[in-house]
């Protein structure tokens, strides 16, 4: 029983550790656009995020809990990916390094200059998890840690508390990375049917079998990666090897979107747009005078991706008085010539 408790605490810490909060501010100008993107986090053993071009962007604070970075865009600049992990095989048990986890493209901001009107666009999508009937159950095992994390705190009998899904956990994800990578592979379409009947004998596979009927409670991410690694190897046994290098990289891509969406679990996303001129289109959670914000976690693109868009414009009273006034002149020159050939 004890010994249960601590195994169940220890997990527990981790995914509490994984506890991120992302704050992106970005002040939108005339002719250029400034962009802050400040992290903070709970403890030093969760994984920072990185821009893409992290060389490019200046520093201005970093701590052991927080990191900021700061950097100038001219509106034609291409904005690189902003939510990329640089973690090794060391640190996790897939390579993520120089990955973007979050965005499902860079944001797209920009500015146009209509004489009279200058217009301001930002777009952003966040990549849908594709969580629902494909992995949700592995995603809400691992969300009821917090309850039993009350239980044990209260020292309440966790003794008897049954995790008697995990078989119905590995079932869905298992099947969801064999459907997935045998059904993007070059694979012939009639094969396909046959090596996914094949594939289902994982079931009787001891190696596999044995590691998710562990005797302990919880699941932690050694001993996922590890079943993981069983499934992989079997999916080699059944696949002929002229299809080995692609079926390696699409399990590697499916298994990176998995791992991605539990350090996903305790992120937040705070976005602050600055923009000139009247706001034409937006979906922000709140505004306040030229500032929109959006609060974002990952509910809001479990399992499809989730667009925030804002558009701005600034009317120019100098230009568009000038533009009446050449338009009054041109009218009274043709006229006057009207009148004067009469």
């Amino acid at each position: 029983m004890i010994i249960k408790k601590i195994y169940l605490l220890a997990i527990l810490f981790i995914c509490i550790a994984c506890s991120l909060e992302h704050n992106i501010v970005i002040d939108m100008k005339d002719s250029d656009y400034t962009v802050n993107y400040t992290q903070s986090r709970d403890t030093e053993f969760t994984p920072f995020l990185f821009p893409a071009d992290v060389d490019n962007w200046t520093v201005i604070d970093s701590s052991e809990i927080e990191l900021h970075f700061q950097r100038a865009f001219n509106y034609n600049d291409i904005f690189p990916y902003l939510f990329t992990a640089r973690m090794s095989m060391d640190e996790i048990p897939l390579d993520m390094k120089d990955t973007e986890i979050v965005l499902k493209e860079p944001y797209q901001i920009s500015s146009s200059n209509l004489f009279i009107l200058r217009n301001y666009q930002f777009e952003g999508i966040f990549k849908g998890r594709r969580v629902k009937n494909n992995y949700d159950k592995l995603i809400n095992y691992y969300s009821g840690f917090m309850d039993d994390a009350e239980l044990v705190k209260n020292d309440d009998d966790i003794s008897e508390k049954k995790y008697d899904d995990i078989d119905a956990v590995f079932n869905q994800l298992i099947g969801f990375l064999y459907i997935e990578v045998i059904n993007n592979s070059s694979i012939e379409f009639n094969q396909k049917g046959i090596y996914l009947n094949a594939l289902k004998e994982w079931r009787n596979k001891s190696e596999i079998t044995a590691l998710i009927n562990e005797d302990k409670i919880g699941l932690d991410i050694l001993q996922l990666s590890e079943i993981l690694d069983r499934a992989e190897e079997y999916l080699h046994e059944i696949v002929e090897d002229s299809y080995a290098d692609e079926i390696k990289e699409l399990w590697k891509k499916i298994r990176l979107e998995i791992y991605g969406t539990l350090f996903l679990l305790f992120n937040d996303f705070y976005l602050q747009i600055n923009m000139p001129g009247n706001h034409v289109q937006h979906n922000a959670d709140s505004v306040y005078q030229n500032t929109l914000l959006w609060n974002v976690d990952i509910d809001r693109f479990m399992d499809h991706d989730f667009r925030i868009f804002a558009k701005s414009r600034v009317f120019n009273k100098n230009r568009a008085g000038l533009l009446l006034l050449v338009v009054f002149i041109m009218l009274a020159f043709i006229i006057k010539r009207k009148y004067s050939k009469n």
